[in-house]
């Protein structure tokens, strides 16, 4: 990518979350031109670049991907300026879209009360006897060595009880393989118990659990014995 179409792009992003929010990623050509301070031919080759993210709908355009997806499609730079556009609805949001790109289904916000306490798991993602088990964190208010300890806790918890877990969600497992990962809104420096990526990585995460899942760590979860 050359300076000028990172430049592009950027101010395009910009603009797009001026412009939009998560419920409403409809737009016009023109309030993108006003906000961005980009010309016609330069909005129209990001609009090209996106291809079938973006529709178009009469005199407006409309993106068929979540907001923050097309903003990493974009310019993944950009995602750091953007955290006090988003909630973390919209966050845990993206990561179910990742996923499901993969093949995942998913569900988001799990509650379950396990060994006399409630938990909840922000995203879940399903995929044959894969169960990968998501704590999104838009930002850190702890360090993320408590964060990762506490959600090595929910997903043991959720083996040590894992027909209740299965009957719960809905799932057609008598055996399956937890995977805890945290997900990141920036890059965190450190060696964690379990896998720790931005929003950036979550992509070559997904293409881990396809390729080599053995190497990545996990929780072994059946009804009828438990085992790590």
């Amino acid at each position: 990518m050359n300076e000028v179409g990172h430049h592009v792009r950027h101010r395009f992003v910009e603009a797009l979350f001026k412009l939009t929010s998560e419920s409403n990623t409809v737009f016009s050509i023109e309030s993108i031109l006003n906000e961005s301070l980009l010309d016609e031919e330069e909005v129209m080759s990001v609009l090209n670049t996106l291809g079938s993210e973006a529709s178009r709908i009469g005199n407006y355009w409309k993106l068929t991907v979540p907001r923050l997806f097309a903003a990493l499609e974009l310019d993944p730079s950009c995602i750091g300026n953007l955290i006090d556009s988003i909630d973390w609805r919209e966050f845990e949001g993206l990561v179910a879209f990742i996923l499901g790109r993969w093949g995942y289904r998913t569900m988001n916000n799990v509650r379950l009360r396990l060994g006399g306490q409630l938990m909840e798991i922000d995203v879940v993602g399903i995929k044959g006897d894969r169960v990968v088990l998501v704590e999104a964190k838009r930002w850190r208010r702890n360090a993320m060595k408590g964060v990762v300890e506490a959600h090595l806790r929910k997903a043991e918890a959720m083996r040590n009880d894992w027909m209740k877990v299965a009957r719960k969600l809905g799932l057609p497992l008598s055996e399956a393989r937890i995977y805890p990962v945290v997900v990141s809104w920036k890059r965190e420096e450190g060696s964690f118990a379990l896998p720790v990526v931005d929003i950036t990585s979550l992509n070559g995460l997904a293409s881990a659990l396809d390729s080599t899942p053995d190497a990545l760590p996990s929780l072994r979860a059946s009804m009828n014995s438990l085992d790590l």
